[in-house]
């Protein structure tokens, strides 16, 4: 119950985070081999921390990878940890170490594919693109077609991108996010179509 207390606190935009760590603590000391609390603990203490709660969330975390080295999540929060401080080599090696423990990480997946769209590097990104999307199989998400069309307008693919968003526009009309018609007018721009950009 502390533990859900805890995270709720943590994950509140205006929660006392210093009052979480407390009963996150606590609740660690009864359990100490309890994964979740102490993943939660470490997400407490980043958020109480003000900025230097990076210390202290390290070595939970790392706590409860002792308790179980499979625990992707824990490997995952690390990778986010480093990505604050802009430590790519230390990003990418627990990532890599999320999905090498759990192959249907998504959200490690997601990390990894605008690692490399970001660097330029779109065959990779398109690879991990695709392991996301298989990652939430049998579940689909039209979203992931903007993912695509960014991947192609990048790739400057004009008319790929201009299908995915169309394809997410056709799928999702009214609830179309605003990012959708960015892309594509700046494709309809770049194909010199004015009126339809």
């Amino acid at each position: 119950i502390a533990t859900a207390i805890g995270r709720a606190i943590t994950d509140a935009k205006n929660g006392d985070h210093k009052y979480a760590v407390k009963l996150l603590e606590d609740a660690a000391i009864k359990d100490p081999k309890n994964t979740e609390t102490l993943l939660q603990l470490g997400n407490a203490y980043r958020k109480a921390g003000e900025g230097s709660g990076g210390g202290p969330a390290f070595q939970t975390y790392k706590k409860a990878l002792e308790v179980n080295p499979g625990f992707a999540m824990a490997s995952f929060r690390l990778s986010k940890l480093f990505e604050s401080q802009k430590n790519w080599d230390l990003v990418m090696q627990y990532l890599n170490e999320a999905i090498a423990k759990d192959a249907k990480f998504t959200a490690a997946y997601y990390e990894l594919f605008y690692y490399y769209f970001y660097r330029a590097k779109f065959d990779e990104a398109e690879g991990y693109l695709q392991k996301y999307i298989d990652s939430k199989l049998p579940e689909t998400d039209i979203q992931d077609q903007f993912l695509y069309g960014q991947l192609c307008y990048a790739r400057k693919n004009i008319d790929c991108a201009i299908t995915k968003g169309d394809a997410v526009v056709a799928n999702t009309g009214k609830n179309t996010k605003p990012k959708v018609y960015r892309m594509l007018a700046y494709a309809y721009f770049d194909k010199g179509d004015y009126e339809n950009a």
